[in-house]
């Protein structure tokens, strides 16, 4: 049994969501050793594998929370 604070890595999530290939998150994870503190998530939307929206899906899984799409807009009249 897996520890309370235990959450699956979000590139994991992203392959068996089918968002991501394996090697995509290879390469990303070789770009994250020169940049460190700089997260897996952000570096693959930097490279263009994943959109901000697949990301955030992912996390809502890891989360255990659903996903919502918010619109907040402002209109001046």
């Amino acid at each position: 049994m897996r520890p309370h604070y235990w959450r699956k890595p979000i590139g994991e999530i992203l392959i068996e969501k089918g968002l991501a290939t394996r090697l995509q998150l290879e390469q990303g994870l070789a770009l994250q050793q020169h940049k460190p503190g700089q997260k897996i998530g952000a570096i693959l939307v930097g490279l263009g594998y994943v959109t901000t929206k697949d990301l955030l899906r992912a996390y809502a899984d890891q989360l255990g929370t659903a996903y919502a799409k918010a619109w907040v807009g402002w209109r001046e009249s």
